[in-house]
């Protein structure tokens, strides 16, 4: 498990060969939060340009299906993207997507399923978490 000054990281979400997810508790104002650091122990540049142009963006979208990106912190050799926890499970956890959850997956990390904005009841989904 890593440490990140400020975070109390407890569980291990996901680990991909770009980015690995941590879920965690902020310790100034006891929010839980979601961490995603590169996976190289060295990133490259194009990793690190790749986490700050995902927080400009997503910091850009002020959208209640969206997930809010609260900050971009240093991180040993790289950055980590700090993103809000709706009280998502790891993929890894859940029945196939295609079995339960719409098959196509936006770019954009979301709080929905589809592109079904209005729909009262929605499971939401980030490239490698979904929500229960």
């Amino acid at each position: 498990m890593i440490t990140l000054s400020g975070y109390d990281i407890h569980e291990l979400l996901h680990t991909g060969t770009r980015s690995t997810v941590f879920r965690a508790r902020r310790f100034v104002d006891q929010q839980p939060v979601i961490l995603k650091i590169p996976a190289p122990e060295f990133p490259s540049r194009e990793d690190l340009n790749r986490l700050r142009h995902e927080f400009s963006i997503g910091r850009a979208i002020d959208n209640r299906h969206v997930i809010h990106y609260d900050a971009i912190e240093d991180y040993h050799h790289g950055l980590a993207l700090v993103e809000e926890d709706f009280g998502a499970v790891a993929k890894r956890k859940t029945s196939s997507p295609s079995t339960n959850r719409c098959s196509t997956l936006s770019p954009i990390p979301s709080r929905q399923d589809c592109s079904h904005l209005d729909r009262i009841s929605y499971s939401g989904f980030h490239s490698d978490i979904w929500r229960m």
